[in-house]
């Protein structure tokens, strides 16, 4: 079978290396080059069981997919020599308010076990960097994160050593389709790539190509902007959340801070505003971090459905999307891999 994916980001590759190892034959079309969008812009949390207690997804969900990324990633890494720098951190989500905290107790033992409710001198004997927890947070040992770039680098050359073919600096139009069905791609020069199936994964660019056939109506870019922080004094291990805000460690002295969820378009300029905002809510939460030097300043855009991914068989012949992921397209590129291969039945 002949694969055409539109869309080089770590949805599209990942799964066009699962496609190749399955035995298909695949072509990759990227406008501009490997894992330049969303796929390398975010933090890199493999949050399962912290994202599905705030609502993002559903929690057996969750877990799947980080247990599917811990899984393959020390394959990824045999092959390649390239580390991503997974590690299982732990998140621990921070309680708002008695309710929530007695909510997501509630939530804990009915949908992951394995978390639990630390009061607020466990959290201090947990990380005595935090500011006071006064009504304790909720701890998962089992998440993780790890570095988006050093992921993309080691997927890109696990890529090279295979016959996939890659076409970089090649943007897609339209799907080629005859009659109803989806044979191929369009691209911008009016040429054509054709194939048996069409794999859409273009992130929050995969709307203008489905809209057409009518498939999707709801899908928009989030942009999300993050920043990173050099500390002189405090640590933090797991990874923090609060709310939709988070501090990720890298383990060698960087945090990452984030994140704004902003609707605006394919707009992908940083803002002052957002970068004092990161600031303040990293000192606020880890006093220690005041005053810490900044280092980059950077956005993606997220590809944010209200339904969650879309990901599979479409009502079009031919046509197979994976896109809709919003913040968490690293935590579910290995899932979504073996999943859309099981419904093109590789």
């Amino acid at each position: 079978m002949r694969i055409v994916v539109a869309g080089g980001g770590l949805i599209g590759t990942c799964f066009a290396l699962e496609a190749h190892a399955r035995g298909a034959d695949v072509v990759l079309v990227e406008a501009t080059g490997l894992h330049a969008e969303a796929s390398t812009a975010g933090a890199g949390i493999l949050g399962a069981e912290a994202e599905a207690v705030t609502g993002a997804h559903g929690s057996a969900e969750a877990v799947a997919a980080r247990e599917a990324m811990f899984a393959w990633l020390p394959h990824l890494e045999a092959a390649t020599g390239l580390s991503a720098r997974a590690a299982r951190r732990g998140t621990l989500v921070r309680c708002s308010s008695e309710e929530e905290a007695q909510r997501y107790a509630r939530w804990c033992a009915r949908e992951a076990p394995s978390g639990r409710l630390l009061s607020p001198a466990e959290v201090r004997e947990l990380q005595p960097s935090l500011a006071p927890c006064p009504f304790g947070a909720l701890l998962f040992e089992e998440d993780g994160a790890l570095e988006p770039a050093r992921l993309g680098s080691a997927v890109s050359a696990a890529l090279r050593s295979t016959r996939v073919e890659v076409r970089c600096g090649a943007r897609v139009s339209a799907v080629l389709m005859d009659g109803s069905r989806a044979v191929g791609l369009t691209l911008e020069d009016g040429s054509h790539v054709g194939g048996d199936a069409v794999v859409v994964a273009a992130g929050a660019w995969s709307a203008e190509l489905v809209r057409p056939l009518g498939l999707e109506d709801e899908l928009h870019p989030l942009r999300g902007q993050l920043l990173e922080l050099r500390p002189s004094r405090g640590e933090l291990r797991p990874v923090l959340f609060e709310g939709k805000r988070y501090i990720v460690p890298r383990g060698d002295g960087r945090y990452v801070v984030g994140s704004t969820m902003e609707r605006v378009g394919f707009d992908k300029r940083t803002t002052e505003e957002a970068r004092e905002e990161l600031r303040a809510f990293a000192a606020r939460v880890v006093p220690a971090f005041e005053g810490a030097e900044v280092g980059a300043h950077w956005c993606g855009l997220r590809p944010f459905r209200a339904a969650g991914p879309r990901v599979g068989a479409t009502p079009v012949p031919g046509l197979f999307t994976s896109f809709g992921h919003g913040r968490n397209g690293i935590l579910f590129c290995r899932k979504s891999a073996l999943d859309l291969a099981a419904s093109l039945a590789l």
